[in-house]
């Protein structure tokens, strides 16, 4: 796969890219004219110096490119306007959705728990009540906002074209790193199919998709046996019901949950009761 990454140079950059690397991803690293990119590995990555605001920049950076991890931004509020924050936490994602060319297939964005009412009882899930308390979480609120909106984002609800299966979570992981598209396979950690074999999954209409906190139901119709993968966090503590029976949830690309539906109509819910329920 080949991989944008910026902000590489910061702390989880500077870790994410070697095991890229390592990997057998092709890694181009998007840097400032004035970033010190001697933290990361010599050899088998390939550095773009440039400007977000540069049209010319970021076209040259994209090009070719199969998936952007955007890790670029700052905490540190000390000191700065609103605009110095919101110029780092949020102008380069809407520079890279601007010019994303369309063979792009995906963009990962590092947010921040921040985002969320922390005053609630942990743990937080991701249907969690969102209160930004500063201009840093307000910035990164926003940012997941705009690229919520661009269609570039995972729907809440989807069902992907092939299911990957494996033993355990290493393995899972092993197996993302290895996909091309990771937004048409589920990798699912499930003893139902064999570890590390691909199967055709079937298309699941989904309708009546209601969130609200801690809560998540819709409808979903499948003619066959068929697994959906929800964006949500797989945590302790969330409970799934298939037409008020309860089933089994399973870890899918590795942060996900999926569950295994029937043939037929059925009313899924999805409730979080918290982490020792």
């Amino acid at each position: 796969m080949n991989i944008l990454v910026t902000g590489a140079t910061g702390f989880i950059g500077s870790h994410l890219v070697p095991e890229l690397v390592k990997a057998g991803h092709k890694v181009t690293v998007f840097a400032r004219k004035d970033s010190d990119t001697s933290v990361l590995p010599e050899d088998n990555i390939a550095v773009k110096q440039g400007s977000f605001s540069s049209q010319g920049d970021m076209a040259n950076a994209l090009r070719s490119v199969d998936t952007v991890i955007h890790l670029v931004g700052t905490w540190n509020t000390w000191g700065k306007s609103s605009r110095d924050i919101w110029s780092i936490n949020v102008f380069p994602l809407q520079e890279i959705i601007r010019y994303a060319p369309k063979t792009l297939k995906q963009i990962v964005f590092l947010s921040s728990a921040h985002v969320y009412d922390l005053s609630r009882p942990s743990p937080i899930s991701e249907t969690s009540p969102t209160k930004p308390w500063n201009q840093y979480a307000a910035s990164k609120l926003e940012a997941e906002r705009i690229l919520k909106e661009s269609n570039r984002a995972y729907p809440r609800v989807f069902t992907p074209e092939y299911i990957q299966c494996a033993a355990d979570q290493q393995e899972s992981w092993n197996l993302l790193l290895a996909l091309k598209n990771t937004s048409t396979v589920g990798v699912l950690e499930t003893k139902d199919c064999a570890s590390s074999t691909i199967a055709e999954n079937h298309n699941v209409k989904i309708n009546n998709l209601e969130i609200k906190p801690g809560l998540i139901s819709f409808s979903a119709e499948a003619g066959k046996p068929s697994w959906i993968v929800i964006n949500e966090t797989y945590l302790p503590g969330w409970h799934a019901y298939i037409n008020k029976g309860e089933t089994e949830i399973y870890p899918a690309n590795f942060l996900f949950q999926t569950i295994k539906i029937p043939p037929g109509i059925n009313q899924i819910t999805f409730e979080f009761r918290g982490i020792n329920k």
